[in-house]
């Protein structure tokens, strides 16, 4: 079986698409976060008070200013230095050893 010039591109385009949307949802993962944790409206509560589902949020929420300012632009891949340089950011190696910026020194 031999393959044709029409399969060997619809298998190359198809591998693109892929390596494309991959590299989006890491590059943008950030983004894709934001905007599905704030899909779902907070709960109503008594002036005052907080709850846990706040805290955490409010704990997420400061990570992400980390996240966002660290490795901003087009093809900026955020580094330990950079991550660094910020404020209250600090660099951590993930299990894939893939890094992040995170809140907190």
């Amino acid at each position: 079986m031999e393959l044709t010039i029409g399969q060997l591109i619809k298998i190359t385009l198809g591998i693109f698409v892929v390596v494309i949307v991959v590299g989006g949802l890491y590059f943008f993962s950030s983004y894709i976060n934001d905007f599905f944790g704030n899909v779902v409206p907070n709960e109503s509560v008594q002036e005052g008070t907080q709850t846990n589902n706040q805290i955490v949020q409010e704990t997420l929420n400061e990570q992400v200013d980390c996240e966002q300012e660290c490795g901003k632009g087009i093809l900026n891949v955020c580094d330990k230095e950079e991550c660094e340089s910020l404020e209250g950011c600090k660099y951590e190696i993930d299990v894939g050893g893939v890094g992040s910026c995170i809140s907190g020194n």
